[in-house]
Parts: structure tokens; C-alpha cells; sequence
């Protein structure tokens, strides 16, 4: 009899144990790498298209022209600091999850051996299992909870996503409109290549004066300057937009300078803006994190009334007297009545409230302070592109005179100068416009269709 309970009991561990063992996850290596990673220039990238989205698959070849469009699917594809962020997103998930779970049941067992023997004596034993019942009553705030937890992660996320791909962008523009100047510098400072070689056999022959020298080789020597500088600034931001793709740092990649100014409509801007609230992803991570945290308000306040914990067991005494029943275990509410933890989820709820109303004030006047700025540069930008065309013909007509013996090189120089500084005036302004742009897509949530 005794050998076959011992056997019974047995089975039941093996049981047990064999259930657990299929519930458990299992340990898996992951070394680390020894060797960087870096995209390969040589290779054609694929790349999938948002779901919501007709074309699917888009191919890219490093070796080729990348346009901005390029550069944003890449930053979203290969961005190391994106990846991270996706890690943190999956660390988050399954923090959500284990809040979200309910508490596991508590068995109990216990035996206890005679130490010395009677007529009918046994061993005794108590086993049981007891369940918080209160967390039942909690589950559906636990649940409220861990949606919109999971729904702010992912949300998170989505604008950290289209916030880097902005950095991209404007690191393209930039390297672009950089190059753009320093092409008109090198142009400028072409063409007189030979005014050094000049100004010194003037100089050699008493011709002209020292101070006359000077002035006609200070702008050109300035120009240089400004050469040696905006090429160190490109090796710069090259570097830094080869990270942001994660790319050899010492691959120089070819870019498209084609970028599309669109015409900003101010009424559809204003339309997008009423509804700014339902389609941004910052905006709608904070009301979901705004959300939880109610729900952890309520599960608090419902935290002041008594905790309940039920249980059944089952027992056997030394004389063999077997018995079976329940027990309770209920927390009176008389000292704390977890108004602490009350206290601390309603202060929390008040700061996501006032941060929410902070963050879409912050909103709607970056939106409208750019409106009005980009007013203001799409006038600058008209009048410096027709002043750049009167001092182009200008500059043009000198050159004809200076090749003519009709102008002094002062004269020819200072023309030039004021004709480059034009030139530079139209770049900088047309990629100002062009990073207004992109930040005015950001902060509406990549919609800048006028549609």
C-alpha cells in the first residue's frame, strides 16, 4: 500500500515536471561579431515599401546617383540607432506583457515524521494552493494597460523613425547645397588662377602699388579660405551620412542634386493642422501612454479596498486523520489603504495631461512660425534670384572688358566677388527652403501632400 502512494506520487512529479519543462523557454548562444558590418558598396539593396503602399520591393545601387528618396529608405532600413530603438521597442513589449499577466498560484506542501512511533501513528502532511482573487478584479485594467503600452512603444518608435530619416534628408540637402557652393568658389576662383602671377610682375616692374596688389588678391585668397573650409565641412557630413546609412565611412557615394521644391499651401497646411492630433505618432503615443496611466489609477484606487487571497487543502495528522478545506486571507485597509500609490498614479496622470497639452502647443506654433518664415524666404529667394541674373550679365560684361583692356582687374575682381556672393545668397536661401520642407513634412507626419 505504502509503495504503491510512493509510486502515485511519483507519477504526479514526473507530471508536473514534465509540464513545466514544456512551458519553459530554452537558452540559445549568441556570440559576438569580431568584424564590422558596413553595407557593401558594390551591392544592390532591396528594400520593402510600407505596407499601405502600391510598389513593394524598391532596388537600390549604392555606385549609383542616391536621390533623397534613397536616402530616407535607407536611413529607415539600415540606421544603427533605429535598430537599437526597435531592440528597446522588443524589450518594452515584453515588460508589457509580464505586467499584463496574472500573479501564478502558490502550492504548498508539507510532511512531517514521527520521531518516535504509537500504535496507528503516521506521517502527516498539509498541501494546498491559494490564489490572489483580487487580481481577477484587476485584469481588465492590466489588460487596458498593456494595449496602450504596446501601442506608445510602437508609436514611439514610428516618429523616432521618421525624425531620423529627417536628419537624413537634411543631411543630404546639406552635403548637396555644399557642393553646390563650393563648385561656384572654384569656378570663381578659376578664373583668375592667373592674377598671383600677375600682381608679382607688376610688383617686379613698379607698375602698381603694394596696397593695389592687396586688393585684388585679398578676395581670391578670402575665396580659398572658404574652399579649404567647406571641403573639410563635406568630408564631415559625408562621414556622418555614411554612419546614418551604416556605410564605410571611406566610401564616397554619389548623390542625385536633383530635389523638388514643393509649393507649401498655406490652406492645407491649416487643414492638416486641425487634425494634427489623430495622425502624429508622438501625439498618439502620448495619449496612449496618457491612457495606461489611467488605468493604473483606476487598478490603484481599486487597490485601497481589501485584498483577497483564497485557498483549498488538504491534510492528514500523525494519528491518520484526514481532513480537508479553505482559507482566506484578507488585507484590512486600515493604516495605508494605498493612497501612496494613488497619489503617485494621479501626480503621474496630471504630468502626461500637461505634457500632452505642451507637446500640441508646441506643434501647432512649429507649424505656424514656419509657415510664416517660409512667407518671408520664398520673397528673399525671388529677389536674390533676380539680382543674381542682373549681376550675372553684369560679371559677364566685365569679363568682355577685362579681356578688352577696358577694366582694371580691381574692377574685374569686385565684380566677380559681388557676383559670387549672389550666387552663394540663392544656394544658401534655396537650401533653407529646401530643409523647411522636409521639416514641415516631419512635423506634419511625412504628409505634405496638398491633395
Amino acid at each position: 500500500m505504502i509503495k504503491m502512494k510512493i509510486s502515485n506520487y511519483k507519477k504526479l512529479a514526473a507530471c508536473y515536471l514534465l509540464a513545466i519543462n514544456t512551458a519553459c523557454s530554452m537558452y540559445h548562444a549568441s556570440p559576438l561579431p569580431t568584424h564590422p558590418d558596413f553595407l557593401v558598396a558594390s551591392a544592390d539593396i532591396t528594400v520593402r515599401y510600407p505596407k499601405n503602399t502600391k510598389q513593394q520591393i524598391h532596388t537600390i545601387t549604392l555606385l549609383h546617383g542616391l536621390d533623397i528618396t534613397d536616402i530616407a529608405m535607407l536611413t529607415a532600413e539600415n540606421n544603427p540607432d533605429l535598430k537599437l530603438a526597435r531592440d528597446d521597442a522588443g524589450i518594452a513589449h515584453a515588460e508589457a506583457f509580464g505586467a499584463g499577466l496574472l500573479p501564478e498560484p502558490q502550492l504548498t506542501f508539507s510532511r512531517d515524521f514521527p520521531t518516535s512511533y504509537a500504535n496507528g501513528q503516521t506521517s502527516a502532511f498539509v498541501h494546498g494552493v491559494d490564489f490572489e482573487i483580487t487580481s481577477l478584479l484587476k485584469l481588465p485594467f492590466s489588460s487596458t494597460i498593456r494595449r496602450n503600452d504596446d501601442r506608445k512603444t510602437d508609436l514611439n518608435l514610428l516618429w523616432q523613425e521618421i525624425q531620423t530619416i529627417s536628419q537624413a534628408e537634411l543631411l543630404f540637402i546639406r552635403i548637396i547645397n555644399e557642393e553646390k557652393q563650393l563648385a561656384a568658389m572654384k569656378r570663381y576662383q578659376t578664373a583668375f588662377n592667373d592674377q598671383p602671377a600677375i600682381m608679382e610682375m607688376a610688383l617686379a616692374h613698379h607698375m602698381i602699388l603694394l596696397d593695389t596688389a592687396a586688393g585684388v588678391l585679398s578676395p581670391i585668397n578670402d575665396t580659398q579660405g572658404k574652399i579649404n573650409d567647406m571641403q573639410q565641412q563635406l568630408l564631415k557630413d559625408r562621414a556622418d551620412l555614411n554612419t546614418m546609412l551604416h556605410i564605410d565611412p571611406t566610401v564616397l557615394l554619389p548623390l542625385d542634386d536633383t530635389i523638388t521644391l514643393t509649393k507649401i499651401d498655406d490652406a492645407a497646411i491649416h487643414k492638416k493642422l486641425a487634425t494634427i492630433a489623430a495622425r502624429r505618432p508622438d501625439l498618439l503615443a502620448l495619449q496612449a501612454g496618457y491612457k495606461a496611466e489611467d488605468a493604473r489609477y483606476r487598478s490603484a484606487i481599486l487597490g485601497q479596498f481589501p485584498g483577497v487571497t483564497a485557498g483549498i487543502n488538504k491534510a492528514r495528522d500523525n494519528s491518520d486523520i484526514r481532513s480537508s478545506g479553505f482559507s482566506f486571507v484578507i488585507t484590512l485597509p486600515i493604516f495605508n489603504r494605498n493612497q501612496g500609490a494613488i497619489a503617485v498614479e494621479l501626480a503621474t496622470r496630471t504630468k502626461l495631461h500637461d505634457e500632452y497639452q505642451a507637446r500640441l502647443n508646441q506643434t501647432h506654433s512649429d507649424i505656424l512660425r514656419l509657415l510664416s518664415q517660409n512667407h518671408n524666404l520664398q520673397q528673399q529667394y525671388r529677389e536674390a534670384m533676380a539680382q543674381c541674373k542682373i549681376w550675372q550679365e553684369a560679371a559677364e560684361n566685365a569679363a568682355a572688358a577685362y579681356r578688352a583692356h577696358n577694366i582694371t582687374s580691381t574692377s574685374y575682381i569686385s565684380l566677380q566677388s559681388v557676383y559670387l556672393a549672389r550666387q552663394l545668397e540663392v544656394i544658401i536661401l534655396e537650401q533653407t527652403l529646401q530643409e523647411q520642407q522636409v521639416t514641415m513634412r516631419t512635423l506634419l507626419s511625412n504628409d505634405l501632400s496638398m491633395d
